[in-house]
């Protein structure tokens, strides 16, 4: 039986890969191994019953900091996933992202003839460039053509590029919006409309600056507290300190304003009236689930995520203009609704929520299966 080896160094990635992961092991048709390296995916592994092997098991030196802390030491994993690979010689080797260690171990599965597959993460831009490009991998599968568009631009082979669709986005279609049950959770009134920030923290290259967080919290607390028409939802980034958002939006006697982390971020976002966030990746959920997108670029970089160019979305470009901006999208034009629509199956192939079928199938089609 053929084998895969799929490996993941992040909790998000092992999240994004599990539908792959748990799809591979039910079919039976090859033999899965899942090699993770810190205590937030063993977690994951074991309340999904998926068979995983630690990283530490392929290496004889101690790291630098347990696995149960929160960030890695991702150098140490360098010789440990070349050992990984050595000794268990999979058929093909299964990740998310070419950056950090990945890259080095896409380099010996090319030099020792192991096919290999990177399934997209994250949404491609200036700044995370390194976790796409230059590429030595035999195949990325790619969410959509602005994806592909990216790549082909940073000089990456169209041929070793193939649209599948995120499965990560699959589940968007089975989402009931249970406003009451985030009401509770939250503490907010349902009978008003909702507006639901998601954050970001300071990301590579200090984007979003600390200013433009600073700024983005601030105006948008004054604006819902001089409203009686809504409410404002801080969906909190992990990455994002939740203390550092009361700080700021306690600059001002703010009101109308919920600061925290959730359930759901898909859910939520299911449930509210509009969304605001800088260019974290829930704005393809939120055009994916037609809900009004106002997008924060107050350092005018707009090629993070073109929706407002394209005309789906609302881009606040200076503090002053955040007020005006939230009113449309509370009361968004019926051309942003329909354009919406149009450039949902350009971030996302088809945005038929198919995805997982064609990730399998490709797989499949390396075997001759």
């Amino acid at each position: 039986m053929r084998k895969v080896l799929c490996f993941s160094y992040l909790e998000r990635h092992l999240k994004k890969l599990l539908p792959v992961i748990k799809r591979l092991e039910y079919d039976g048709k090859v033999s899965v191994v899942t090699v993770i390296i810190n205590g937030a995916e063993k977690e994951i592994a074991i309340k999904h019953n998926i068979n995983y092997m630690m990283l530490d098991e392929f290496s004889d030196d101690n790291r630098n900091v347990s696995y149960d802390t929160k960030f890695e030491d991702l150098q140490w994993g360098l010789l440990p996933l070349i050992n990984c690979l050595r000794t268990l010689k999979p058929d093909l080797f299964l990740a998310m992202e070419v950056n950090y260690i990945l890259r080095n171990a896409i380099h010996y599965c090319k030099v020792n003839h192991i096919s290999n597959i990177i399934v997209q993460h994250g949404v491609p831009n200036k700044l995370s460039l390194h976790a796409f490009a230059p590429f030595e991998g035999d195949v990325f599968l790619s969410w959509g053509d602005f994806s592909k568009d990216f790549l082909i631009n940073n000089h990456v082979d169209p041929a070793k590029i193939v649209l599948t669709g995120g499965c990560n986005f699959d589940h968007l279609a089975d989402i009931k919006p249970d406003r009451n049950k985030y009401a509770e959770l939250i503490g907010c009134n349902p009978s008003k409309k909702w507006i639901v920030f998601t954050t970001q923290g300071l990301g590579v290259g200090d984007r979003p600056t600390a200013q433009e967080l600073h700024d983005a919290f601030l105006e948008t607390a004054k604006a819902a507290t001089e409203s009686s028409e809504y409410e404002l939802i801080y969906q909190a980034h992990p990455s994002q300190d939740i203390d550092y958002i009361y700080d700021v939006i306690n600059e001002i006697e703010h009101k109308n304003c919920y600061v925290g982390r959730w359930g759901n971020t898909e859910e939520l976002i299911a449930c509210a009236d509009g969304m605001i966030t800088f260019f974290s990746t829930t704005a393809i959920d939120c055009v994916l689930l037609g809900v009004p997108l106002m997008l924060v670029n107050l350092e005018d970089e707009h090629n993070f995520l073109p929706f407002a160019d394209m005309g789906a979305a609302i881009s606040a470009t200076c503090k002053e203009d955040i007020q005006s901006c939230i009113y449309n999208l509370l009361y968004p034009s019926k051309k942003i609704q329909l354009k919406q629509k149009e450039v949902s199956e350009y971030f996302n192939y088809k945005n038929d929520h198919y995805a997982l079928d064609r990730i399998i199938e490709y797989i499949y089609s390396l075997f001759g299966r």
